[in-house]
């Protein structure tokens, strides 16, 4: 196996799945409002955005310390993969 196929090599579980989304959202900007966007209209679209990475942070928030902390581990090198290859993992090429 070559260096990406390793890097690639994740096997997805829901808790490694609920880490990456919610990593993920961490680092992206939250967007401003549109000009012509109300203070509602708004609201909906950042809670479109938010609220499935904000469930998958409580879902992890129940994990033993341990376990977290190796979801989180897979889930950052899901995040870097991303960015060298343009996929997190071969199971979601």
């Amino acid at each position: 196996m070559n260096q990406k196929e390793l890097d690639l090599n994740i096997e997805v579980t829901p808790e490694i799945e609920d880490a990456f989304y919610f990593l993920r959202s961490v680092e992206t900007d939250i967007p401003d409002a549109e000009e012509d966007e109300s203070v509602e209209e708004y609201e909906k679209r950042l809670s479109r955005l938010c609220d499935a990475p904000v469930r998958a942070g409580q879902r992890l928030e129940k994990l033993p310390f341990e376990e977290r902390m190796q979801v989180i581990r897979k889930a950052y090198q899901m995040i870097d993969n991303l960015k060298k290859y343009g996929i997190p993992c071969a199971e979601w090429a």
